[in-house]
């Protein structure tokens, strides 16, 4: 995750990778962040892996109850993150150069807010849309979520996560 500056769609990062690892945590990252209405995000996905992954990036808001996807893998369009070649490894970036990016905003009053951004990775296409939760509470019938009873199998599948802790604050 980086800081940019600059208007879309000419925007640059401005900042190394805001994104720590919190400690005793394998999978677990966090990113510390000031409430700045101008501010703006982008993310770099990489690849660095011996054979090629498909990429899913979320943002969950706990105070709305909320789920966005701010990247899906396709197979025809995106296809997979290219595996590792040499020094060359795939990547992804959202937010960043001609790409829309994020920001981040203090509900109204409030001095801090937090939200987690998840990424999965898997070894085959997965249609992850249906996570997608546009707001709550949940409207079963408009068709959110899987009813039918169809589930993916991920038995053959080598996926993971890894998940970040966006604390925003009130800037000083």
């Amino acid at each position: 995750m980086y800081e940019l500056e600059g208007t879309y769609p000419n925007r640059k990062s401005i900042s190394s990778n805001i994104i720590k690892p919190i400690e005793h945590s394998k999978t677990l990252y966090e990113a510390a962040i000031l409430s700045d209405t101008g501010a703006r995000y982008g993310f770099k996905i990489c690849n660095s892996m011996s054979q090629d992954l498909f990429a899913y990036l979320f943002y969950f808001n706990p105070a709305k109850l909320t789920v966005k996807a701010w990247y899906l893998s396709d197979v025809v369009q995106k296809g997979p993150l290219h595996k590792k070649q040499g020094k060359a490894k795939g990547e992804v970036r959202e937010g960043l150069d001609g790409e829309p990016a994020f920001y981040f905003t203090l509900p109204s009053g409030m001095p801090s807010d937090c939200g987690y951004v998840k990424l999965f990775v898997s070894t085959d296409y997965l249609d992850l849309a249906w996570i997608e939760q546009k707001k709550f509470p949940l409207d079963f019938a408009s068709g959110i979520g899987r009813m039918d009873g169809h589930r993916e199998c991920f038995q053959i599948r080598d996926w993971d996560a890894l998940t970040v802790v966006v604390r925003t604050l009130e800037a000083a």
